[in-house]
């Protein structure tokens, strides 16, 4: 695709116009921030942006007028999978935590996985609440924005330990796909609501799944056990009008890759494809970048610890290697950008951009 354009672009104008295949006067950049805009704000901890929609809306408006990138709005509801179903987690009140975490989970045997229904996201205060927000980034035209959802590994450990879900693929393999086929339903009863308030082109699915990735399990039981799911909350949420999917794959996804089992799982038009830094950016423009969007990968932990310089040349090798996808690249971070990042070297990728990433 040809890419032109002689005025400089808002965020918003560049982020729908590599949605749309359109050109673009640069390199849109996409940190995968989230925690560290609260540490922008000088909040000491992350609690309240996980679990309060308003600030999280707030946090990301300015944090992108700060730096000037491009990423698009995230929301999700503060019951993140786990309350919704019966479980307690723990919100990163505490300065050492950087996401929350579940520490009782719903389901504990196989009898209660049996018994477990899927919620009702109508009944859930906190899903209210954030479609309050993304309906107030729908009047401010902030779209489209992402909601977290999905159907994996990923989400049925907020429901069960993580341990207990790899002993039962082991031993009760029938039992964890009943589970997984009701965080599809759940999955889609989310979307449903959404389309219902706000319609079904305001937004796109976003789904993170390092539970799923070959650092845990192997390509066989990914292909055995996850991807009939993935391929149903995908096909499910397409079907209902959605318009794509963005996956971020987590981590260590080669095996998946190399066996083709991440082609199979349906994108949309044109889907938007992310992996960890274990997966060279090259393999995700060679293998995907004819149908989906791609994002870089930079390496979280080097943004964090290297200096600015450093960052600017990863910067710059990151688009060396993606901004000529035929379908469209975004420069970005492998994972969530660390929260306390240095400000200078986040502002380094939108640097890089700038000088090395024009069209």
């Amino acid at each position: 695709m040809i890419h032109f354009q002689s005025a400089e672009m808002t965020p918003l104008q560049r982020w729908r116009a590599i949605l749309s295949g359109d050109p673009v006067d640069r390199v849109p950049v996409f940190p995968f921030a989230f925690g560290h805009n609260a540490i922008l704000f000088g909040y000491p901890n992350l609690g309240d942006l996980y679990s309060k929609p308003e600030l999280a809306y707030k946090t990301q408006i300015v944090a992108r007028e700060i730096y000037g990138w491009d990423q698009p709005l995230f929301f999700w509801s503060p019951s993140w999978g786990i309350t919704e179903y019966g479980g307690k987690s723990l919100f990163p009140y505490n300065p050492k935590m950087m996401s929350v975490t579940m520490v009782e989970p719903a389901v504990k045997t196989p009898e209660d996985a049996e018994r477990l229904e899927v919620p009702d996201p109508k009944k859930d205060p906190n899903m209210i609440e954030a479609m309050k927000w993304m309906k107030k980034a729908v009047e401010n035209k902030e779209m489209p924005m992402f909601f977290l959802s999905g159907g994996w590994l990923t989400n049925l450990d907020k429901i069960v330990e993580i341990q207990t879900v790899m002993r039962w693929i082991k031993y009760h393999p029938d039992l964890i796909k009943k589970l997984l086929a009701k965080t599809v339903e759940f999955a889609v009863r989310q979307t449903e609501l959404l389309i219902s308030e706000m319609g079904a082109d305001t937004w796109i699915a976003m789904e993170a799944t390092p539970t799923d990735s070959n650092t845990l399990i192997s390509p066989q039981t990914f292909e055995q056990i996850v991807l009939p799911s993935a391929i149903a909350v995908h096909q499910k949420v397409l079907d209902l009008g959605v318009p794509m999917w963005f996956s971020h794959f987590c981590s260590n996804q080669n095996g998946n890759i190399k066996a083709g089992l991440i082609d199979r799982i349906p994108m949309g038009r044109p889907g938007i494809i992310h992996f960890g830094p274990e997966v060279d950016l090259k393999v995700t423009v060679e293998r995907f970048g004819k149908k989906n969007i791609v994002i870089g990968n930079i390496d979280p932990p080097s943004i964090m610890l290297q200096p600015y310089e450093e960052v600017i040349k990863l910067a710059k090798a990151d688009i060396e290697k993606g901004m000529y996808s035929p379908r469209g690249y975004i420069m970005g971070v492998g994972c969530e950008l660390p929260p306390r990042t240095p400000t200078a070297n986040v502002y380094a990728l939108v640097k890089a951009a700038r000088e090395f990433g024009r069209y």
